[in-house]
């Protein structure tokens, strides 16, 4: 027995002093390990079996080396391996890899197919997605749910949600971009952005929320959050807004000029609130009336439009502003437009110049009437006594 034991550890001695001297194949052909393998192991038919722990049995692991690697078959099962040090361990797992530096790209693109296509990031921090357009290429299917997208075959962009078929192929438009909660943009040069809303016709915007274009093309259209419901109106090279709540503009930064349409209303209210208006100065009515007389009014049509269409009447910006340009403060519009408010203001002062003509006119004309009676019952008084005398002298 004792022979046995030491021939035995002669033996592994030897085998201990070949391993160590060499690197080792194991297979089932014979054939030799590759030289730059330490272990080289070969199979058609059979894999390596990693060691199998539980996540306490890995935990408690003495001392492991780094790049140590088991496989754990519970908790989050799957491959581990110490990215730690032996005095401090960290086990990563490589089904879900966390990043443990930046990466460099180093001027190369993340791509598909291994190509100059795909993602290009910058080092100035700029990213660049690159691809072909082919407006032939069948695209797969989105599918539903939370995504961003680039297509470069559509030059197509998409970023946000949809629960239904918005985004696949057959409702992708080329050079489109949508973005939002169920938005499509499938129409050419479209745009859509919001909730639920449809841009169909060719360079169509679609923003806001429950609004279709329709497949009218050159289209705007905006829609409010007062309905649950779209409403598709299809208006071609329009301009469409549904505010329920009105239209309110300001054109100054100090928000103290502003036009306003209230809902339902269907015409431009100016702000005129006496509380927010000063320097008032008095202006004389029949100097108003005197200016407009000299007005060379006419009927007209702007150069270039279809006179059989767009015909006109009213005064020239030119004559408006050389007549009510001007007040004791400073200048009251400008020689190529007229002010709506400004119009209305002028007219109305015109008009209270006439209405105080006219009652001027009523006045005096009272008094001829009064006077007119008077003098009718002098006559006839005269009259009745000229009748009476005539009488007297034929007897």
């Amino acid at each position: 027995m004792k022979r046995i034991y030491l021939l035995s550890l002669g033996i592994c001695c030897l085998f201990n002093t070949l391993i160590q001297a060499q690197n080792i194949g194991i297979n089932a052909d014979g054939s030799a390990p590759d030289a730059s393998a330490q272990l080289h192991i070969a199979s058609t038919s059979k894999g390596l079996l990693i060691p199998q722990l539980t996540v306490a049995q890995r935990t408690a692991i003495s001392n492991p080396a780094t790049g140590l690697l088991i496989y754990q078959t519970n908790g989050s099962a799957g491959f581990y391996y110490n990215n730690g040090t032996a005095e401090t361990p960290d086990w990563a797992f490589l089904a879900t890899y966390t990043l443990q530096q930046n990466i460099n790209t180093n001027g190369k693109y993340i791509s598909g197919d291994g190509s100059n296509t795909g993602l290009y990031f910058h080092s100035d921090g700029s990213m660049v997605g690159k691809g072909e357009y082919d407006p032939f290429q069948h695209l797969p299917d989105a599918g539903g749910g939370t995504k961003f997208i680039w297509h470069p075959y559509r030059s197509a962009f998409r970023a946000g949600r949809f629960s239904g078929t918005q985004w696949d192929d057959i409702n992708l438009g080329n050079f489109s971009f949508a973005t939002g909660n169920n938005t499509m943009a499938d129409g050419r040069d479209c745009f859509a952005m919001g909730n639920t809303v449809m841009a169909s016709g060719i360079g169509t915007v679609a923003l806001g929320s429950y609004v279709s274009t329709g497949f009218a093309a050159g289209m705007f259209i905006f829609g409010d959050a007062s309905i649950l419901n779209v409403a598709t109106i299809s208006a071609p090279d329009k301009f469409v807004v549904r505010a329920s709540g009105g239209f309110l503009f300001y054109n100054d930064a100090a928000l103290k000029s502003s036009v306003y349409i209230g809902s339902g209303s269907n015409a431009w209210s100016s702000l005129s609130d006496v509380n927010r208006k000063e320097n008032f100065v008095p202006v004389n009515g029949e100097d108003f009336l005197n200016r407009i007389a000299d007005f060379k009014t006419t009927s007209w049509n702007y150069k270039g439009q279809d006179t059989k269409q767009f015909r006109h009447y009213g005064p020239m910006a030119q004559e408006f502003y050389s007549a009510f340009g001007r007040d004791k403060y400073g200048t009251i519009g400008n020689n190529t437009t007229i002010n709506q408010a400004d119009f209305d203001g002028v007219n109305l002062i015109a008009i209270q110049a006439l209405e105080k003509r006219r009652a001027a006119l009523y006045k005096d004309n009272q008094e001829l009437i009064e006077k007119n009676e008077a003098e009718e019952k002098l006559i006839a008084a005269l009259e009745e006594r000229i009748q009476k005398l005539e009488t007297h002298l034929r007897k």
